[in-house]
């Protein structure tokens, strides 16, 4: 956004949403809540379960897995029968077109053009993320897809 726009535009949003427009008073606004969430999570650390300290970091523990709720597997039966079999990174390739989704995405460097298929290597890399899977398990779970390919 240009700094003219920003100018332009700040005053209003700020007296919309209650912020300061000067940075010392929102400084001086926002420091009583950040100070009273520090202590509400540091007081409530050691009743934490799924984290501990090590070492003195914070290192978060395997949570246990919940019993079932009733009617659960019910519930799962009626949805396996009625929807039809798809996968996640079809889905994304699907909507693609549609939605032009990535046409936010790419390199910074402005190097899109050279890239010999963008969508597919954006729709991959939506699905890697997403998955929170690294290049090697995803190039194991799509087929057209190499570690090296920076996904």
């Amino acid at each position: 956004m240009p700094w003219e726009a920003y100018a332009q535009l700040a005053p209003t949003s700020c007296s919309q949403s209650g912020i300061a427009l000067d940075p010392e008073t929102f400084v001086q606004q926002l420091q009583p809540c950040l100070t009273e969430t520090i202590r509400a999570t540091d007081a409530a650390f050691p009743i934490q379960t799924s984290w501990a300290m090590q070492e003195g970091e914070p290192v978060r523990r395997q949570l246990e897995q919940q019993p079932e709720p009733e009617g659960f597997a019910f519930i799962d039966r009626l949805l396996r029968d009625r929807r039809p079999e798809g996968r996640l990174v079809d889905g994304l390739t699907d909507t693609e077109p549609w939605r032009n989704w990535t046409a936010a995405c790419g390199p910074r460097s402005g190097l899109a053009s050279r890239l010999v298929s963008p969508q597919q290597r954006d729709s991959t890399t939506t699905f890697c993320s997403g998955c929170s899977l690294g290049p090697t398990p995803t190039a194991r779970s799509v087929a057209s897809v190499d570690r090296r390919h920076g996904a």
